[in-house]
């Protein structure tokens, strides 16, 4: 009895990688993560991440964002109503944004990309 492919119960058919990473293909840009500050969530130097700019950060997201002029990959945090930053990183207290920071949001990230080879 011969055995079939594997790829046979698995296959994914019609898969689109455009739709599926970029539902607002006009507002989504591809970011791609520098250092290891989000390593303890499992995004790593290198990693491609899609960010989507026509979302709105909402606490607990994954953001873009400017912060005095360095662009950086964060989660958002509103602890007390106030932003913060965070690297989900336990030894590392959220980042609390005060009055004299530059920040803007560059988008949410929504999805992470990583080659294995």
């Amino acid at each position: 009895m011969p055995f079939s492919s594997a790829t046979t119960y698995f296959q994914e058919h019609d898969l689109d990688l455009n739709s599926y990473l970029q539902p607002h293909p006009l507002s989504t840009y591809f970011f791609r993560m520098d250092g290891n500050s989000l390593e303890h969530i499992g995004i790593f130097n290198d990693d491609i991440l899609t960010v989507d700019r026509s979302l709105t950060a909402a606490n607990g997201n994954l953001i873009i964002a400017e912060l005095n002029g360095e662009l950086i990959a964060r989660r958002f945090l509103l602890q007390n109503g106030k932003p913060a930053l965070s690297t989900d990183a336990p030894q590392l207290p959220p980042y609390h944004l005060s009055s004299d920071d530059t920040f803007a949001v560059w988008g949410v990230v929504t999805s992470v990309i990583r080659k294995l080879l």
